[in-house]
């Protein structure tokens, strides 16, 4: 079964990561074996077996531990078993390591295994005197599903030898997936994969190529043992025909011919993204690119005597062989800033800080904080920022501490600089005194629990950390600072434990946990408990003729989880050929729904009636779903001040039931929806206006409007729709992987990367983007705009699952909520499903909230793509009560 959302293919492709190639994410020259160490050296060793379940090695598999972006690897042998060793010399000191399971890097025969765990934390002592040996298995999951197609060049040739070479990506929603080189003499591929539905993306050696549009947004089902070449079928790779060309000129308007300037563009879908050099010797550019909609922006390096002065520029494409001009203007780095961390209490002596990162971010004549630029390292506990007083004459000077440096940053520093020069600042840290530590408790045996990759997140007051559970112990350790700045005589740390259920575990309630930590520091002790998923839910999802559907979406959520605990256990899985699911839960009460496969939004199907199913212990409960068929639609215009505009609608029914849709130019839309069911339509969209000097991009929303359509119609719904807040520029950062970043957008919106989370070293690319046009699900509604997230590798290749947690920390307002009538314990953070086209709750979640209601959530997540905080409708029509043994 294929889906294809071609008309999504320029606005909103919905979590469009492609392809990372793990030869490229870990560099064939950077994966290299571990230093020989001299036998009479004594050093600590990590051994294990990689195996596959159900039997079997995980054949040609590499083992990587990662500290402080410092990487080891070792490759199994026949047996699956490995061993890597720790130099005493290189790691004095031992510490904890990341440890994680990569597959080779890719030929033109599939693995046959895929890694779907999380990587894994283990602690040596570094003691050369008495090295240390340590065990640490993987399990990987057979790949029992196979797709396979093949490739055509623009021309309609198959030569794909170098410099033509394309690597093949399928994965399912969680990025978990195999690659492949295509054949170089017939274009043909053949991936081994998960079973469900899977999605395909393309890597080009050629710079002049591009993969279909039509190919983000399709996806295919895949079962056990079925080779699908038809579905498939053949790919028609695009010549890039359009070109944007311009030129960099800085505060004068004169072109900069002292350097080359970098300049880069990304499509807004995500598909594209190409990066050029300025000619020195007349500041001009040029970058082929394919039709679409693209953003473009001048961005010097550190080492530049010039900074980006200006928001992206928007260039849309609406034909091929097109040629459009952009100017791009930067600045003079005329502002040289030193600054220092300092202590956070009086006298406020420097800190001898070596981890971390400091950046700055400006006023602009909107009232917004922009980031000017990438970060630069914290030294010594020194730093320097370059700043232009063309561009802004008031800043504000942020530094990130990473985790286990011994220091939590306090607050930021404001500058104003009324012209160019040196000038000083500093930025309190407070000195971590005090720990917060436990074990996952078994819930049976009350004994810590090993070999689980548990997490713990813990925030305060702005301050984030967390620690990975050590699967050997059970146990988990955080260093946390505690202040007096709050008046309580120390601080408040909330802690969030989460186990993947995957492993057949999760932790039981609270899951979240708050713990008072004195100014004058101590040891604080937080267990959590885990039990096993002992119950489940299954059935059956057909059509209204009986007809199974493959490819639906089944989702569970939990029923009146305890008060005040936190967010209640939310699983979901797919339905296979014959429509049948079968998903593993706790014991209790959940709401269970069932969604069509996405390519049925415009019309058939749509989501089943909700119904409340009971779960013994030890016991399972079925339920069968009827996919009910759309027989209406709702017709309107979206406008903005008083005139059609373009805009997203998004709907959803008191039943459970969702549609969406885009309008035409001129605001008018048509939504496929179901006679007699009430239901919800909004619209949103952006605009840009003149505020002050400078323009801006808003935020459009209008009210829902609440229409009970017929068969026979008509049912028509105009939307209105008004500025709602301003959208956050978009960011495009080029930076050392090796490095630790914190990225943040002018409405406060962080993304914090450890180093060598995105690769061990290299430069990597990371591209923020405010999206407003987000859809509503039969059981999430968005809050707000929500956020794109993509990284590139030194190479341009997206790279789409990390080597650590990437944590994203999102601000909520209390207006929101109250204009939603919900609370911060009903928020949902969520990531799109381009897959299944729903959220999907994220599960690694932390939530601070502020006296006036206002707070910001704290998310880690392992792979990119779009994200929101969105919440449940209030009501749903649904069936109640089923118990089945």
């Amino acid at each position: 079964m294929r889906t294809n959302q071609t008309h999504w293919q320029d606005y909103v492709q919905r979590g469009v990561l492609v392809l990372t190639l793990v030869a490229a994410l870990w560099g064939a020259a950077t994966v290299a074996a571990a230093p020989a160490i001299a036998p009479s050296v004594l050093a600590d060793r990590l051994t294990g077996q990689v195996t596959v379940s159900g039997g079997g090695v995980a054949t040609d598999a590499r083992v990587v531990a990662l500290q402080d972006a410092h990487p080891q690897f070792a490759a199994v042998d026949g047996s699956g078993a490995y061993t890597l060793t720790f130099s005493p010399v290189t790691f004095p000191t031992g510490g904890g390591w990341l440890v994680n399971v990569a597959p080779p890097p890719p030929t033109t025969t599939s693995p046959s295994w895929i890694y779907t765990g999380r990587q894994q934390s283990v602690t040596f002592v570094g003691n050369p005197a008495t090295p240390n040996t340590q065990t640490l298995n993987f399990t990987a999951a057979p790949a029992s599903g196979v797709i396979t197609g093949s490739v055509i060049d623009p021309l309609g040739g198959t030569n794909f030898n170098a410099p033509n070479r394309v690597w093949v990506r399928a994965e399912d929603q969680e990025g978990q997936g195999n690659t492949v080189q295509v054949y170089p003499s017939t274009g043909n591929f053949s991936v081994n994969v998960l079973t469900g539905t899977v999605t395909l993306h393309l890597t080009l050696e050629n710079p002049t190529w591009s993969a279909p549009t039509t190919l983000a947004g399709s996806s295919w089902y895949v079962d056990v043992g079925v080779i699908q070449p038809g579905p498939v079928g053949a790919l028609q790779l695009l010549q890039k025909s359009d070109t944007i060309n311009g030129i960099v000129r800085d505060e004068s308007h004169n072109p900069v011919t002292s350097e080359a300037i970098p300049v880069r563009a990304w499509r807004l879908d995500g598909s594209e993204f190409v990066e050029t050099m300025t000619n020195p010797a007349d500041g001009t550019y040029a970058l082929p690119v394919i039709s679409g909609t693209w953003e473009i922006r001048a961005v010097p390096a550190l080492t530049s005597t010039y900074i980006t002065a200006e928001s992206p520029q928007t260039v849309v494409f609406l034909g091929d062989h097109q040629t459009k001009s952009r100017d791009l203007r930067v600045a003079t780095a005329n502002v040289t800033v030193i600054g220092s961390m300092v202590s956070a209490t009086p006298p406020h002596l420097p800190l001898n800080i070596d981890h971390g990162r400091a950046f700055a971010q400006y006023r602009d004549d909107a009232g917004d904080w922009p980031q000017i630029g990438p970060t630069v390292p914290i030294s010594g506990g020194q730093f320097t920022l370059k700043l232009s007083s063309f561009v802004s004459n008031h800043y504000q000077l942020k530094a990130y501490l990473p985790p286990d440096t011994g220091y939590t940053v306090a607050d930021e520093s404001f500058l104003t600089v009324t012209s160019g020069g040196l000038y000083t600042v500093t930025i309190p840290a407070a000195i971590d005194n005090a720990t917060i530590s436990g074990a996952f408790d078994n819930h049976g045996t009350g004994l810590p629990q090993t070999g689980l990759p548990g997490i713990v997140g813990a925030n305060s007051d702005g301050a984030w950390t967390f620690d990975r559970l050590d699967p050997l112990t059970g146990y988990y350790t955080l260093t946390v600072a505690s202040t007096i700045f709050t008046g309580n005589g120390g601080s408040f740390w909330r802690l969030h434990g989460f186990v993947d259920p995957t492993t057949g575990y999760i932790v039981q309630h609270p899951a979240v946990q708050k713990v008072f930590v004195p100014a004058a520091g101590g040891n604080e002790t937080v267990n959590f408990t885990v039990a096993p998923l002992n119950g489940a839910i299954f059935g059956r999802v057909a059509d209204s003729q009986d007809h199974p559907v493959a490819g639906a979406r089944v989702s569970a959520g939990e029923v009146n989880p305890p008060a005040g605990s936190d967010t209640g256990f939310d699983r979901w899985t797919l339905t296979n050929a014959q429509g049948l699911y079968f998903m593993r839960v706790t014991a209790g009460s959940y709401r269970v729904r069932a969604e069509p496969p996405p390519d049925d939004h415009d019309g058939g199907l749509l989501d089943s009636v909700a119904k409340i199913v009971t779960v013994p212990a030890n016991g399972s409960a079925r339920a069968d779903f009827e996919l009910r068929r759309r027989n209406a639609t709702i017709t309107g215009v979206a406008s903005y001040n008083s005139s059609g505009h373009p805009a997203f609608v998004r709907a959803y029914s008191d039943s459970g039931a969702h549609a969406y849709a885009l309008t035409g130019p001129n605001g008018g839309y048509l939504l496929h929806v179901l006679a007699g069911d009430t239901w919800h339509v909004q619209a949103v969209s952006e605009d840009t206006v003149l505020s002050g000097s400078v323009t801006v991009t808003v935020f459009l929303r209008s009210p829902r409007v609440v229409i009970t359509p017929t068969i026979s119609g008509p049912n028509v719904a105009n939307l209105v729709m008004a500025q709602a807040g301003h959208l956050p520029d978009a960011l495009a950062f080029a930076f050392d992987a090796g490095q630790d970043q914190d990225l943040t957008l002018s409405d406060g919106s962080e993304v914090i990367i450890p180093a060598g989370a995105l690769a061990p070293s290299g430069q990597v690319e990371v591209l923020i983007r405010p999206l407003p046009e987000l859809a509503d699900t039969g059981g999430a509604q968005p809050v707000s705009f929500g956020y794109r997230l993509q990284a590139f590798d030194a190479s341009h290749i997206p790279i789409t699952h990390f080597n650590s947690d990437v944590t994203l920390a999102i601000p909520f307002t209390a207006a929101q909520l109250t204009q939603l009538g919900v609370t911060s314990d009903q928020l949902v953070p969520s990531y799109w499903d381009v897959a299944t086209g729903s959220w999907k709750p994220v599960d690694n979640v932390t939530v601070q909230t502020q006296t006036n209601g206002d707070g910001t959530v704290f998310i880690a997540v392992d792979h990119f793509t779009d994200f929101a905080l969105t919440t449940s409708p209030a009501t749903y029509q649904m069936f109640l009560p089923l118990t089945l043994h």
